[in-house]
């Protein structure tokens, strides 16, 4: 797991608990992964400090738009409330 680093590892330690539980404990539970979830569709909400949030400001800052030629250039975000309304 050392390749991992810390927040991944946390986030694979709790998994094993939820899963841990459920086998061993007689609990139900699901474990959901979304992905990188951006703002409120329509309030536009959101933690300024988020990696994305703080992408898209520096990237309005400079007044650069990737032409989106590479997969590197697309960001794959959901906004929260679709994602809330999905689980």
């Amino acid at each position: 797991l050392e390749w991992m680093g810390g927040y991944n590892q946390s986030k694979w330690v709790g998994e094993m608990m939820v899963h841990h539980a459920v086998q061993h404990g007689g609990y139900r539970a699901s474990v959901y992964r979304p992905g990188m979830i951006s703002a409120h569709s329509t309030s536009g909400a959101c933690n300024v400090n988020d990696f994305d949030c703080r992408l898209l400001r520096g990237l309005l800052a400079m007044t650069y738009v990737p032409d989106g030629s590479s997969s590197s250039g697309i960001m794959d975000i959901t906004p929260v409330d679709y994602v809330a309304s999905s689980i």
